[in-house]
């Protein structure tokens, strides 16, 4: 599973739920969740039970707007999210 295929996006915000902890990144070549190492973002092959919710800790919503927001240099706005025990995923409108 690529979070390519669950998202139908390329990228968007990852946020680690453990450190509330996020970046954003194209995955659409990593299979499983995106981790940043030393040398670059690599996935494990997991990621499986993500499901799609329509709410999340406002922590990790905030993170994620604000890391959107760096990222392309204005508001963005959700599209969806993406939630397991691990991680929240998230997507933007007019990004792909």
């Amino acid at each position: 599973m690529n979070l390519q295929e669950l998202t139908r996006f390329e990228s968007g915000v990852v946020v680690f739920k453990e450190n509330c902890k996020g970046f954003v990144t194209n995955w659409s070549a990593i299979e499983g969740i995106p981790r940043l190492f030393a040398t670059g973002f690599i996935g494990l092959g997991d990621g499986d039970d993500l499901e799609q919710v329509y709410s999340v800790d406002h922590q990790y919503l905030n993170l994620a707007l604000d890391l959107g927001k760096e990222e392309s240099g204005e508001e963005v706005e959700i599209e969806a999210i993406f939630e397991n025990d691990e991680v929240a995923v998230f997507t933007f409108i007019g990004w792909n």
